[in-house]
């Protein structure tokens, strides 16, 4: 009885994003990483298809989107390989972690302003969205914006200091806006 052969590219659903295992019999190599917080799944998949993360031997980034690299580094840490990207996306890819880092938290420390604001109000999911977005679009735009500055060679320097300032004053007003919005819900 023949054995079925197995596909040398196999395509798999990673949280939105693609990603693909090439088998080769030198080994494995998995193009793309997925989305933030997708390792798991795609280990669990490998898994399915009998591929082993020792099996693998390179991550595969083909450019700087979070979509392609975002869990790049849990699998790194899991299978072991390296991680390879084009050097004319790598500064991008840095310059894009660098601006999570900073744009993930302020993020955060405005949903949680908002939250408090809508605690105990009908309709509270609505009222979020009209309270919180007008507070994220100039994140996004300074976190985005220094990206598209550092892809046509422009300073980004100034976006992601704008970036940084506007987390410096949420680490300290978000607390006390947060604590007083729930303190008047709670009254």
């Amino acid at each position: 009885m023949r054995s079925e052969p197995k596909a040398p590219v196999v395509q798999m659903g990673a949280g939105g994003a693609n990603v693909f295992l090439l088998r080769g019999e030198g080994g494995n190599v998995l193009v793309d990483a997925g989305n933030p917080g997708q390792a798991e799944r795609i280990l669990g998949q490998m898994a399915r298809l009998g591929v082993a993360p020792g099996d693998v031997r390179l991550i595969l980034i083909t450019h700087g989107h979070v979509d392609h690299f975002g869990s790049a580094a849990a699998l790194r840490r899991e299978i072991g390989a390296p991680v390879a990207i084009h050097a004319l996306d790598a500064p991008a890819l840095a310059l894009l972690t660098v601006g999570l880092l900073i744009g993930t938290p302020l993020l955060s420390l405005l949903g949680a302003i908002g939250a408090a604001l809508t605690l105990g109000s009908r309709g509270g999911g609505a009222l979020l969205a009209l309270l919180v977005l007008p507070l994220y679009v100039p994140a996004l735009v300074f976190g985005a914006g220094a990206v598209s500055a550092q892809a046509a060679g422009l300073d980004f320097g100034s976006h992601l200091a704008l970036l940084g300032a506007m987390l410096a004053l949420a680490v300290f007003f978000a607390p006390l806006a947060t604590a007083m919005a729930v303190r008047i819900a709670l009254e």
